[in-house]
């Protein structure tokens, strides 16, 4: 049995928070949030009226959730124009998910007025997105002064007298109030379409101060004492571009967190200082795989698909980044380094241009 509170957020912000109870799918309880929210529950939905926002229906690569995010973002790249507008993608369904792209401080402040009511939302949808595509034309139903639109490729919520200059001469499906309440009830409780609680936003926040500091100590104590003798090549390289983020946190951290440690002027050179005493210090090869690190770091966006180590001298990669102008100043910060290179011709793929690159020695 699965009790579920859901809570609609009206489009003025105004009103009070309509809020309903479900279990297993069927309301048992209705009523302001204020008044709900004090009830045992399993999980929460948060309901926007998703008229700020484009939500569109596409096919989206498979891959991990920040894979798809970056696909995502790359296809729509014309419409995500400013850095405060966050991208999510829905489940595939059918060949097709859903994107919302939409302003990451205005959900956030969507979030914040749930608080004041005592919630704090497992799950934060937009509306238009609990109506079920259909098959042709659109499918429309009130939400408040608004109505919330579905396709089969994109939905949105405007006012009533917008919707005919938007859908033009598609057909409609108007849902009446019964059969939209049904309809947002069964979508609710079901497999959610998109979750915009993502990055920044993800419900709990950040982890508290003494907890981050504490592991990001034993990072780098784990790396210089045990780590670094064994791993491969490959994780090597995960390793230096993710101490390029370490780096810019643990001098503060570490000082305030843990006070009898050394003092961290360079968090940086001290840690390969401490390799050097370790025996840990770089050889030919690593200071190639240096400088390839690098030149990658500097092309923000550019990562490093494969890498291998060939004949003991050539070091072998696969490289993707956002444009062919990324690659070639790769290339040119490798011979800037005093490095010689060879690539291949720079192709373009679904995930962006790429190009095989071997380093070695003058």
């Amino acid at each position: 049995m699965t009790i579920t509170l859901c809570c609609f957020l009206p489009p003025d912000g105004a009103a009070p928070h309509a809020a309903l109870v479900t279990r297993d799918a069927v309301v048992v309880q209705r009523g302001d949030l204020a008044d709900l929210v004090a009830h045992k529950f399993d999980r929460s939905v948060l309901v926007l009226p998703g008229d700020d926002m484009a939500l569109l229906s596409r096919p989206v690569p498979s891959g991990t959730p920040a894979q798809r995010i970056a696909a995502a973002r790359l296809m729509l790249k014309d419409a995500v124009s400013s850095q405060g507008e966050g991208v999510a993608v829905g489940p595939d369904t059918g060949g097709q998910s859903w994107i919302a792209v939409f302003d990451e401080a205005a959900v956030e402040a969507a979030i914040a007025r749930a608080a004041e009511h005592g919630l704090d939302p497992d799950v934060v949808v937009p509306a238009p997105l609990l109506l079920t595509p259909p098959m042709a034309g659109a499918k429309i139903s009130q939400y408040g002064h608004l109505h919330i639109v579905s396709t089969d490729g994109r939905a949105f919520a405007a006012e009533p007298d917008m919707i005919q200059a938007i859908l033009g001469d598609s057909p409609i499906e108007t849902l009446d109030e019964a059969q939209s309440f049904q309809a947002l009830v069964d979508s609710l409780c079901s497999t959610w379409p998109i979750n915009l609680r993502i990055g920044a936003l993800q419900r709990g926040g950040a982890p508290r101060f003494p907890e981050k500091a504490l592991k990001l100590a034993a990072a780098l104590a784990a790396v210089c004492a045990l780590v670094w003798p064994a791993i491969p090549l490959v994780e090597a390289a995960r390793y230096r571009q993710a101490a390029a983020a370490l780096d810019k946190q643990s001098m503060d951290v570490v000082k305030t967190a843990l006070p009898d440690a050394p003092r961290i002027v360079n968090a940086r050179a001290q840690l390969d200082e401490k390799m050097a005493t370790l025996g840990l210090g770089l050889g030919s090869s690593e200071r190639r795989l240096a400088a390839l690190l690098n030149a990658v770091a500097q092309a923000d966006g550019a990562s490093i698909e494969t890498l291998s180590m060939r004949s003991g001298e050539d070091l072998s990669a696969t490289l993707s980044a956002n444009s062919q102008a990324q690659l070639q100043a790769i290339g040119q910060s490798l011979a800037a380094a005093g490095y010689v290179f060879q690539s291949s011709p720079i192709r373009p793929t679904g995930g962006g241009p790429r190009s095989d690159i071997t380093v070695r020695l003058r």
